[in-house]
């Protein structure tokens, strides 16, 4: 009959989600859900989980985060506290996956009573292990192994247990702790080959091991597979999200050169500062000039470095400059004015026609054009310049985070920093360069303050480290970063770090600035002692 059916279809995108064919499960369960959206049952409410834990599986958060709602509200209707408790923990999932920690903490925490109070032990399990895997993502890797264990005395399931296994795999090996690792590997590969999802989590721990035990050759085997596991099946996402766990496989990857445009692709996602030269690379076929202007600058022409020398070095400075006002009307007379105030007015005008020709001669000749009484470069032209690219990723981060998409915001954000390589045309001193300098980089420094507490709201206290330090490398009498770096230790259970972070605050002052640190951090330090001490 038609039940029988419609539980024969659910079964089979079940056995999709397993295998990975996640296209092919929500294709099923969204024909389902249709067929079956008549009558509330506890058949609806399992094909709404399962369809939003498809959703989930290539990324789309907010569609699978609305399924789950709905499949709650049906399950509380029918109070069935089993499905409600599944509800509870795939809502946690998303809000994981978006990086609010404490929301999800919130969801598993209702989950974990309801579970606790029906007396199903694999439910609880699978509580305890969604935990964990919050625990990993604050870097608590001890509270992590803490909670993988008791969820292994509630599950009976073998691939559920695989899960678990895997999650504490990637607290051991963030821990280095490699032979336990290695064990743990071993004893749930034979349990996987039916899943290619785990299979290419596997695979990417697998090679983090190899790292680890200096086996270069077995992590270049083991991080293929994975990439092809990846390619192969649309696991981007969660590949994504899986190698984020390890900087080392990251800088293995660059430092092998794997020759592969979907990795590439992946990579570019992963928002892991300070291990690639950049994360932001334009996609060269697109553009016929690529102009680099933090740091020392650099010039791509149709993909091709310039190597050509510059006449001078003034030479180049107008080229630079008239790249950066391309989008304004330019007199030959302002510009005279800007680069020769003090020349005359003659004199500065023939300096100005034989600087273009020396920038045509080095570029190309169709670079610059005079048009109704204005020099402009050329609109034919296709320019990509970091510091324009720049700007646009901090205006959409800040848009995304002001619409509640903190996690997307932060990525652009640290996509943003990356491109920072120094100072606004390091070396150029020109007085509108030097203004330009000062300006980004204050955004700069705002851009640091805003990723090192926006990852502190989000629990991440371990990245917010990273930026807090960097903000004060950067500007070492910031005494807010010093605070909001204590904070993040403590959070991490760090009393040495927050003590040590106040003796370098100190020192500094004294050193450079003969005095002391303000009353309020004097406080917060004694706060904080007392807080860990109780």
């Amino acid at each position: 009959d038609n039940h029988y059916i419609a539980i024969c279809l659910h079964n089979f995108a079940v056995a999709n989600i397993i295998s990975g064919d996640f296209s092919t499960a929500t294709r099923n369960l969204e024909y389902l859900r249709d067929r079956l959206s008549s009558e509330i049952t506890p058949l609806l409410i399992s094909v709404l989980n399962n369809l939003g834990v498809s959703l989930i599986s290539v990324g789309e958060l907010a569609r699978a985060e609305s399924v789950f709602k709905e499949a709650l509200k049906f399950s509380q209707l029918l109070n069935d506290k089993g499905t409600e408790v599944q509800c509870f923990s795939n809502l946690a999932s998303v809000n994981m996956y978006r990086g609010d920690l404490d929301d999800a903490e919130q969801f598993l925490s209702g989950a974990e009573k309801i579970a606790k109070s029906t007396g199903n032990n694999q439910l609880l399990a699978g509580i305890l292990g969604d935990r964990a895997e919050v625990a990993l993502r604050r870097g608590d890797f001890f509270k992590a192994k803490e909670l993988i264990t008791e969820s292994l005395k509630c599950s009976k399931y073998p691939l559920h247990n695989a899960s678990f296994l895997l999650i504490l795999a990637i607290a051991e090996l963030s821990l280095r702790n490699a032979g336990s690792a290695r064990k743990i590997l071993a004893k749930v590969r034979p349990v996987l080959k039916d899943s290619k999802q785990r299979m290419m989590t596997w695979n990417l721990l697998s090679a983090w091991l190899h790292i680890m035990e200096n086996n270069r050759r077995s992590a270049y085997k083991s991080l293929s597979r994975a990439i092809q596991i990846a390619e192969e099946n649309g696991y981007e996402y969660h590949f994504i999200d899986q190698i984020k766990y390890s900087p080392e496989l990251i800088k293995f990857v660059k430092s092998m050169e794997v020759h592969s445009s979907y990795l590439r692709s992946a990579l570019s996602k992963v928002p892991c500062r300070k291990i690639f030269d950049t994360l932001v690379e334009p996609e060269e076929e697109n553009f016929d000039i690529i102009i680099r202007l933090f740091g020392i600058p650099e010039i791509k022409i149709d993909g091709e470095l310039l190597k050509r020398p510059w006449r001078t070095k003034k030479v180049e400075e107008l080229f630079y400059f008239l790249v950066v006002h391309r989008n304004e009307f330019l007199t030959r007379d302002g510009v005279t004015g800007e680069f020769w105030p003090d020349h005359n007015p003659k004199i500065a005008r023939q300096l100005f026609h034989n600087f273009l020709y020396w920038i045509r001669r080095t570029i190309r000749k169709n670079i610059i054009i005079f048009e109704r009484g204005y020099y402009k470069i050329s609109s034919d032209l296709k320019f990509w310049v970091d510091i324009e690219e720049f700007k646009r990723l901090i205006n959409l981060g800040q848009g995304l985070i002001n619409d509640g998409n903190h996690i997307g915001g932060l990525v652009e954000l640290e996509k943003a920093l990356s491109l920072y390589r120094g100072g606004f045309m390091d070396s150029f001193y020109g007085e509108w360069s030097q203004k330009l300098r000062l300006e980004f980089e204050a955004l700069y420094l705002d851009l640091l303050e805003n990723l090192a507490k926006g990852y502190y709201k989000m629990q991440n206290h371990q990245k917010a480290v990273i930026f807090c330090r960097e903000l004060i490398s950067a500007d070492p009498y910031n005494e807010e970063a010093y605070r909001l770096l204590m904070r993040c230790y403590a959070k991490l259970n760090n009393l040495g770090g927050v003590k040590k972070t106040y003796e370098e605050l100190r020192d500094v002052l004294k050193r450079d600035l003969k005095t002391d640190p303000h009353p309020l951090t004097r406080e917060l330090l004694n706060s904080l002692i007392r807080e860990r001490s109780s």
